[in-house]
């Protein structure tokens, strides 16, 4: 396990696999010394309006989540 692993075991986080992308669409690009990532976000891609639809206590949880999926990405 790795320093960044390691990390976010402290914080009771494990990554997990990267999902796949749907259709034909990559998980990431490189292009000119960047990286990009999309179409990640939530389990379950929850529809809404943070507020109307989702407590800030669930906004948040939806961030993490998505946070730690781009992680899995990345790695």
């Amino acid at each position: 396990m790795d320093d960044i692993e390691k990390r976010l075991a402290l914080l009771e986080n494990v990554l997990p696999e990267a999902s796949e992308p749907a259709a034909k669409y990559a998980n990431f690009v490189f292009s000119n010394g960047l990286l990009f990532v999309s179409g990640r976000g939530p389990a379950g891609n929850p529809k809404g309006k943070l507020g109307r639809d989702f407590t800030t206590e669930e906004g948040c949880r939806f961030a993490r989540q998505t946070g730690i999926e781009v992680l899995a990405v990345l790695k």
